[in-house]
């Protein structure tokens, strides 16, 4: 009987410690963390294809059906009609391998270089993209995220850093004075949602399809 009695507070036990994790996994921070209940949208359920390349001004860029969505693999590395870009750390060859950074003026019209309808992606399709495990985000044969860095918008700061360490891509959705942007660093869990993007920053830029 006590030895009874003793298996089920050994069970009772165990079943509280597994609900504490799983909520901890859930956890409500702009950091996405898979849990299959609540991202029903999730890579584990979404097919990924491999689509033909689309050409960007003077470039050709690999494109990717995540879901249902159709993205750009690379970061652009086109001179925008209007607005600032720069190289990071004004040397080119950073450009060919990581893309340009632009600031938020640059960024909105970039995407009009690319054959087709493609856009800037707004908050709400990176919500989406952040249902991707991040694997599937660095993965050379989907998303393929690089670090790109940042350009700030104040020289005497550097102005550049964080290269090949965090990724930083603008959405087209502001808020107030502010524009949304999404980060990834390098061995992060997942893309992180942010605020707070100075319209004269310089950040990565990939395109959606309409």
């Amino acid at each position: 009987m006590k030895a009874n009695a003793l298996s089920l507070l050994l069970m009772l036990l165990l079943s509280a410690c597994y609900v504490d994790v799983y909520e901890t996994g859930k956890s409500s921070s702009s950091y996405y963390t898979y849990s299959s209940d609540s991202h029903s949208g999730s890579s584990s359920s979404q097919k990924i294809e491999p689509q033909d390349s689309v050409h960007c001004g003077e470039r050709l860029y690999k494109v990717v059906k995540m879901g249902s969505q159709i993205w750009t693999a690379q970061n652009l590395n086109e001179i925008p009609k209007s607005g600032n870009s720069w190289c990071y750390g004004t040397i080119n060859a950073h450009c060919t391998t990581h893309g340009r950074l632009y600031d938020w003026e640059a960024a909105r019209n970039v995407c009009s270089t690319c054959e087709g309808s493609w856009k800037l992606p707004s908050r709400d399709d990176y919500d989406i993209l952040r249902d991707w495990d991040a694997d599937d985000l660095r993965a050379t044969s989907v998303w393929h995220a690089v670090y790109g860095g940042l350009r700030f918008e104040d020289e005497s700061r550097g102005p550049f850093a964080l290269f090949d360490i965090e990724g930083y891509w603008w959405s087209s959705t502001k808020s107030s004075d502010w524009v949304y942007y999404f980060t990834l660093e390098r061995g992060g869990i997942g893309l992180n949602k942010n605020s707070g993007g100075n319209v004269a920053r310089g950040f990565s830029v990939r395109c959606i399809k309409n």
